[in-house]
This record gives structure tokens, sequence and C-alpha cells, in this order.
């Protein structure tokens, strides 16, 4: 068995799920945007471009990068092309809202989770 997948088995969903949203807020306190994960997890700026597909290029990412800000008909598809590891709403919580913190989440790191999306 690979050493993936024997991770998996150990972890459960719940704490998987609790990992990811801790990167999350860790990647938030070292400053790096939802694109910028985004970016990151697909291998750079080209290939994020080939994931969302239609005419999106390397040079609207950059353009993208460099704003900090993603056109909302694109946040669906950088999700999914990062397989929901970067969400819509972390992407433009103008539009689709706040991501909601799940109830498993310890309180004190719900709190923090909280602040940071509200901009404190």
């Amino acid at each position: 068995m690979a050493r993936h997948q024997s991770y998996k088995k150990l972890c459960g969903k719940s704490l998987q799920k609790y990992l990811l949203l801790f990167y999350k807020a860790f990647c938030r306190m070292s400053r790096m945007t939802p694109i910028e994960l985004a970016v990151e997890l697909a291998g750079g700026q080209s290939a994020l471009a080939r994931a969302i597909g239609g005419d999106v290029k390397q040079a609207h990412v950059w353009y993208w990068l460099q704003k900090g800000v993603v056109p909302a008909e694109h946040c669906g598809a950088i999700e999914t092309a990062t397989g929901g590891k970067v969400t819509r709403e972390e992407l433009r919580p103008d539009v689709f809202g706040p991501l909601p913190v799940p109830e498993s989440v310890p309180q004190q790191a719900a709190w923090h989770i909280r602040k940071q999306q509200q901009g404190g």
C-alpha cells in the first residue's frame, strides 16, 4: 500500500478536512491569497489557465494575481481545477458569501478563521 493511501486510511475524512482548513488558515496568515494557492496547487500560472480552459491564458492568471480579484465566472472552474481545495467562496466572498466554518472545528480555531474572513 502506498504511503499516501495508508495515511488517508489512518486520518479519516474529518481529520483531512480539518488539516486542509488548517493549511488554508496558515496560507492566509502568511498572506497567501486564494488565487496564489490555486496557482501553487495547479503547478503554475500556465497550468491553471489550461485547467480552467476556454479562452483563459497565462496572462489572465497573471493579471488576477496582480489585482487580487478573479472574475466570478471563472471561480467555479478554479474550484474544479484545484479539486475543491480553493473554493469559489474563498476566491470571491463578495459574490458567493463567506465560507462557512464546520461545527467540527475547535472553537478557538473557528474564531481565528471567522476573524480572517472578516478581514481582521
